[in-house]
């Protein structure tokens, strides 16, 4: 049987990190929308957070040195980044399928424990198993991250299906010999998942 693994955040919380969004923040902070979205997502800060080494204080602190700004417009832009639509119709769908027998677990670049994301109310009941960088020490696309995911599983490559919504941690997904699915939007995904899960 298929094991589907999933990522958060831009699979089941919806970001608005676009174009209009950088813009408005990077005139508040007064920087190029360019410098504020790469320094906000890149760079030696949130690696440091993404596997649980700095705080969100610290990774504030750090970034708003880095960059240019100040702490407390980065904690705003990361209040904001974070903060977004819950994707009730995939929730609801991937419960479905945990009814029919199938096991879901998540894989995470997350600043969040493996505990603290299964305790969130909105993801209860979704998951048996979450593999977050912060516990672990790894971040995709990294493949220690997923034959370590694979591992804990007790499930092979070619047993997984794996849905994320940044192509290249699809792809490095695929290079293990993982099925994986990107995720542009819930309609496709859905799709995709009636072929594995009819």
């Amino acid at each position: 049987m298929k094991h589907l693994v999933l990522d958060i955040g831009g699979v089941f919380y919806l970001g608005k990190t676009d174009k209009a969004f950088w813009r408005a923040w990077a005139q508040r902070a007064g920087l190029a929308p360019d410098d504020l979205e790469s320094g906000f997502w890149y760079g030696p800060d949130i690696e440091a957070a993404n596997i649980g080494d700095i705080d969100r204080a610290e990774y504030c602190r750090r970034t708003a040195l880095r960059i240019g700004a100040t702490p407390q417009v980065i904690s705003d832009v990361v209040q904001a980044a974070f903060n977004s639509e819950f994707n009730q119709a995939l929730a609801d769908h991937i419960r479905g399928l945990r009814e029919r027998g199938a096991a879901v677990s998540a894989l995470s670049n997350s600043w969040s424990s493996e505990a603290a994301i299964l305790a969130r109310p909105e993801l209860a009941g979704l998951f048996d198993h979450a593999v977050s960088s912060a516990d672990v020490k790894l971040t995709k696309p990294d493949p220690a991250i997923y034959r370590l995911a694979l591992q804990r599983l007790g499930v092979s490559p070619r047993d997984v299906v794996f849905i994320d919504d940044t192509p290249g941690l699809v792809e490095a997904a695929r290079r293990l010999g993982i099925g994986a699915i990107h995720f542009r939007d819930t309609a496709q995904v859905l799709a995709e998942l009636a072929v594995v899960w009819p």
